[in-house]
């Protein structure tokens, strides 16, 4: 495959109630793109702790009909990638390491708790005493 990854976060993608228009914003903290992708209702990223720890991002939505919000890199390149996840409330789709492709833009979900309602199933893999599946979706 020679398609390079064009972003890589870790995200909370979560589902629940209706959706409305979208709403994005970018940018950078401590060295890592940033993303929070809002659909309906409410959402934000805010990085507490990023001082010592670069990487630490948090998620907040009320209401919402998809959020995906995270950090990581632009470009995309083969990483090491170590989170934890605190807590997760309410309904959610999945939590996982997301990246996507352009020309064709095809996105990739490394899910640990969830699927890709959308996205095929194409592999599944096991590290650190945790199980992980692979999903697709273009």
């Amino acid at each position: 495959m020679n398609k390079r990854v064009q972003k890589l976060i870790v995200s909370t993608c979560l589902a629940a109630g209706l959706t409305l228009a979208a709403g994005a914003s970018t940018g950078t903290d401590h060295g890592f793109f940033w993303q929070c992708y809002v659909s309906g209702g409410s959402g934000s990223i805010s990085f507490p702790g990023a001082g010592q720890y670069p990487g630490n991002f948090q998620a907040n939505w009320s209401n919402v009909g998809d959020i995906v919000a995270g950090k990581g890199w632009n470009p995309g390149s083969v990483r090491v990638v170590n989170y934890n996840c605190g807590y997760i409330s309410g309904s959610y789709n999945n939590f996982s390491i997301y990246g996507w492709t352009t020309s064709p833009l095809i996105e990739y979900y490394v899910c640990e708790l969830g699927s890709v309602a959308s996205g095929s199933a194409i592999g599944t893999f096991s590290s650190d005493g945790h199980n992980y599946t692979v999903y697709k979706h273009q």
